[in-house]
């Protein structure tokens, strides 16, 4: 992302855990762009696999009686449509560069871009994604996940897929 001159705010650089309100904290603080979450999946079911993208709906939430004005109600609502918009291009743009760039290689069951609530996808106030690469359950994907190359084409392609968000976004 260097080469595209895009900083990249990283919330860990090894393995430790930080929950996950204070990673969306950490984003809104900053003032950040966008928000990706790169997840490995795990189901009880080792056979599961595959790799999909969710992107938050506000459909998904029931509504409830507010105290606001009307006005601040239009602003939330419009802002909110705003970043659901651009969260599910960017989910589309980003999981269709993955699955591309992957299954030249390897076979990747395509679980698709779906809609979800949940804290980092709620969390922030900018156009966010939650992307599970793989399922650690499943024994061929958590080799596949420890593989270099198999990293470099993933990480490429998740670059790949910001970046073509950014510049059809501009």
């Amino acid at each position: 992302m260097k080469q595209k001159k895009i900083e990249v705010l990283v919330t860990r650089s090894h393995d430790q855990a930080i929950e996950l309100d204070q990673r969306t904290t950490y984003a809104n603080n900053k003032d950040a762009d966008l928000f990706v979450s790169i997840h490995a999946n795990y189901a009880a079911n080792k056979s599961a696999h595959g790799i999909e993208t969710f992107c938050f709906n506000n459909n998904l939430l029931k509504k409830n009686r507010s105290t606001l004005s009307q006005e601040e109600l239009q602003t939330i609502r419009l802002h909110s449509l705003m970043r659901e918009r651009d969260s599910k291009k960017l989910a589309d743009t980003v999981h269709h560069m993955i699955i591309n760039s992957l299954q030249k290689d390897y076979p990747i069951k395509d679980r698709r871009v779906k809609n979800a609530v949940s804290q980092v996808l709620m969390g922030s106030h900018m156009p966010s994604i939650l992307i599970e690469v793989g399922f650690i359950s499943n024994p061929k994907e958590a080799m596949r996940l420890q593989n270099k190359r198999y990293q470099d084409i993933l990480v490429g392609a998740i670059c790949n897929g910001i970046c073509s968000f950014i510049q059809k976004s501009s």
